[in-house]
């Protein structure tokens, strides 16, 4: 088995973009991930200086498959480039909160498509569609929950 699976620290998340500036503030949900499996240590080093990010990102390509990113202060995310899933851990989790591990993965999933090395689906959920009532909104959100609860 491998390693980082055997151990309880890795926390399973899903890659969020949050746009609330808009007319209609909505979530951008990344799923069908698909990262290329031959990334290189030398390739990703030149994909962060070609990014022109504003603060040091930090990134390990590992033998077991798995991409450690980090950039500047904010949550470090492990993605599994056999399988497309992405992690964090349980201290990060509970240091900076689910959201923004969120929106690391998903900028690290947009730059590694931007340069060619990742390819996923992006789905929109809208005020647009659900309301901006937020009793109605919580209404729409319990009632999925009942759904997929069974």
């Amino acid at each position: 088995m491998d390693y980082f699976m055997a151990q309880p620290v890795l926390v399973k998340i899903i890659p969020i973009e949050y746009q609330k500036r808009s007319k209609y503030p909505r979530i951008i949900i990344f799923s069908n991930v698909k990262v290329n499996p031959n990334l290189t240590q030398q390739q990703f080093d030149e994909i962060l200086q070609k990014a022109n990010l504003k603060k040091k990102a930090r990134a390990i390509c590992n033998p077991h498959h798995y991409i450690f990113y980090n950039y500047g202060n904010e949550p470090m995310v492990v993605i599994d480039v056999e399988t497309g899933e992405v992690f964090t851990t349980k201290t990060i989790i509970e240091y900076y909160g689910i959201r923004k591990a969120q929106i690391q993965a998903s900028i690290i999933l947009k730059i590694l498509k931007r340069f060619g090395h990742a390819k996923f689906t992006r789905r929109i959920l809208s005020t647009f569609r659900l309301g901006k009532d937020p009793e109605t909104i919580k209404q729409i959100v319990e009632a999925y929950m009942d759904l997929v609860s069974g």
